[in-house]
């Protein structure tokens, strides 16, 4: 195509495009370099591409499509071509769900409403042929009276008749867009659920999502909802959009977009305005950004005059600074900064600056019943900045609900009913690569499905083609395809989401789930059109406990024993393993000065900690079993704990004191 374009002078679109692989290509990397000779040449001459000498006119222009943000465009492309960034606004995001939105739910008023614009237009145009024709028959003239009286009367009944339905067709689709208005609480919600999830691939580009992915939930979420009320239906899209968000974020950035999301909410209920945000960033922030704003209002009025004196002793500097700007550039605060110092609200305002939890303490005057939660996050960020996270938890939780705010486990179970088959589903992991798959065959498991297991390990063609023989298979018959360290081969993943596409059939239960160390290099566009998930074990302590379930084989639930301390023998086995993994996360803090990065222990490890600890009380009640003692006095404690800080975890931890709390 690209030969034929040179040739004939014509243009050429490229859509998805890669920029490294496009660069990579001999023939586009030669006429992107020849850009001066097409917007300056008038004649055609002969050029070498690509080792062929070919005729080129200088009329061929060539456009490049590519889902990429600009930032990721590499230099030297940029340096050759113009770059336009073409991004959808959230009113357009807005506009497209809610046309999206009334033609699932309203497909009869979707049809009606097409058919009453063509039926508006076309009466619309006949008006104007009459009105067109009265007028010649005026200017002209006629040779008699009478025919030009008849056919004058006749074309103004034809005209009035044409108004009426004009004027009939027209209260109609003002009818149809009144419906079409009443779902727009939704359309609104999706749309600022999906201006987050944009907004988080400034953070990380691995974070880009496209918007055929992001529909596609849409879809899912309109599909099983209770359509019947609108609060319910932005309950579940919520939900669902917020779990398929965090999912696929690194544990460190996720109370970040929780923030986020929560702060865009607010916003698209009028209750977050300018300097807002920036002053829960910085209190100094807000102050300037409100004052950049003043000064292109049209009325520019000044900051509120307020006073410079400390109001009590004990307040702090940066607390009573703080309050200060609050007061003078936010109105709301102005009336309740000048009461502090009256009618004994110091105690009020002492138990908030001192209260070891000021997120959860009312604030004084009863000001919780006026402010938003927005309002009331900056008055605790400015009395107490060292609780600025806590309090931003607290408003998350106030905004989305606590309900939205604890899906952060993710169940695999319900992974491939939220997305489209064709679209694959990448495990994302850094260290356990053995993790992923076991979540993929837990899953399987649990739904009995057929999983079918491949290692990417040479990185060569015949290992890509054997995977996509796989998948075609996989996809007719409806089953799952797993295919390990899928970053060995980037053939496969240049050429996976084209291949996906074009599967003549796709049966609705067939899933492609690839596991991929995050760090490696893979191709971006591939990266923004699947669903990405974070497969890594969770950091964090809590999270660490949630994910315990997965780990509890029936080997280890099944040991023979009915003992009640069974169960916390295993809490306190897991406890153990999060505590280690948390020292190792902190590295050198808690008083050592050896590195703790290699105390790092994996899930195998947690496992086999779990069935030692079944094998022991599994044997115990054998020998109880078979008259022997109870088997209270068969389980060594001594014995068990030795095991596990020196068979299973003592490899671990070289540290004098690590080793003895270890042993505690």
């Amino acid at each position: 195509e690209l030969f034929h374009a040179l040739m004939n002078g014509s243009t050429l679109l490229v859509t998805d495009v890669d920029p490294d692989r496009l660069l990579a290509d001999e023939s586009f990397r030669v006429v992107l370099h020849k850009r001066p000779f097409f917007l300056t040449s008038t004649e055609s001459v002969k050029m070498k591409v690509a080792q062929e000498e070919v005729e080129i006119d200088p009329a061929f222009r060539l456009y490049l499509h590519t889902s990429l943000e600009p930032q990721y465009v590499r230099p030297e492309l940029a340096a050759v071509t113009n770059l336009v960034r073409v991004q959808q606004s959230r009113a357009d995001i807005e506009e497209g769900m809610l046309d999206r939105f009334f033609a699932l739910e309203k497909p009869r008023l979707r049809t009606e409403q097409e058919a009453l614009k063509r039926e508006k237009l076309a009466y619309g145009r006949k008006l104007q042929r009459v009105e067109q024709h009265m007028l010649r028959q005026l200017g002209k003239g006629s040779s008699s009276r009478a025919l030009l009286t008849k056919d004058l009367l006749l074309q103004r009944k034809l005209f009035s008749e044409t108004k009426d339905n004009l004027r009939r067709t027209t209260r109609k689709l003002i009818d149809v867009l009144y419906s079409r208005e009443g779902y727009r609480e939704v359309s609104m919600r999706g749309a600022v659920l999906f201006e987050a999830c944009y907004a988080m691939a400034t953070v990380n580009p691995l974070y880009t999502v496209s918007h055929r992915q992001l529909m596609a939930l849409f879809d899912h979420c309109i599909h099983h909802a209770d359509r019947s009320s609108m609060r319910q239906v932005n309950e579940r899209l919520t939900q669902t959009m917020y779990q398929c968000t965090v999912r696929s974020l690194l544990e460190r950035d996720r109370p970040l977009y929780s923030l986020l999301l929560a702060f865009l909410l607010e916003e698209s209920r009028e209750r977050v305005r300018v300097g807002d945000r920036e002053f829960v960033i910085s209190p100094s922030f807000g102050r300037d950004t409100m004052l950049a704003a003043r000064h292109l209002r049209p009325d520019n009025k000044p900051a509120a005059a307020v006073s410079s004196k400390k109001p009590f002793d004990w307040m702090t500097e940066d607390a009573f600074n703080n309050l200060q700007m609050l007061a003078a550039h936010y109105p709301w605060f102005t009336e309740a900064y000048e009461r502090m110092p009256r009618d004994g609200r110091e105690t009020q305002w002492r138990t908030l600056c001192e209260n070891e939890a000021p997120e959860h303490c009312p604030l004084p005057d009863k000001l919780d019943d006026s402010f938003t939660p927005c309002q009331r996050l900056m008055v605790v960020r400015a009395v107490r900045g060292d609780r600025v996270n806590h309090a931003a938890r607290v408003f998350t939780e106030t905004v989305l609900g606590k309900r939205v705010t604890s899906l952060c486990t993710v169940d695999y179970t319900q992974v491939h009913k939220s997305t489209d088959p064709r679209i694959p589903v990448i495990l994302l992991y850094q260290q356990e690569v053995t993790v992923p798959h076991f979540y993929v065959e837990d899953a399987a498991k649990k739904l009995g499905m057929r999983l079918t297991r491949m290692i990417m390990n040479l990185g060569t063609e015949a290992e890509a083609q054997a995977v996509k023989r796989a998948i075609e298979d996989a996809a007719v018959e409806g089953y799952w395809i797993f295919v390990g360290t899928a970053h060995n081969n980037p053939q496969l993943l240049y050429s996976i989401n084209s291949f996906l596409d074009a599967l003549p059939k796709t049966h609705h239960a067939f899933q492609l789930w690839l596991s991929i160390n995050w760090r490696a290099h893979v191709p971006k566009l591939f990266r923004r059109n699947a669903m990405k998930i974070i497969a890594d074990p969770p950091q964090s302590l809590k999270g660490h406990m949630q994910s315990l379930p997965y780990y509890l084989t029936p080997e280890v639930l099944k040991c023979g024993t009915n003992r009640s301390d069974f169960p916390a023998v295993l809490h306190n086995i897991a406890l153990v393993h999060g505590l280690v993994n948390l020292r190792a996360k902190y590295g050198h803090s808690g008083g050592s000065t050896d590195p703790a990065a290699h105390m790092r222990c994996t899930t195998a490890q947690l496992a086999r900690g779990l069935k030692l600890a079944a094998g022991i009380f599994r044997d115990a009640a054998q020998i109880a079993a078979e008259g022997g003692p109870s088997d209270l006095k068969n389980i060594s404690w001594t014995g068990l704990r030795t095991q596990l800080a020196e068979t299973v975890y003592g490899g671990h931890i070289t540290n004098e004191h690590d080793r003895e709390a270890m042993y505690a």
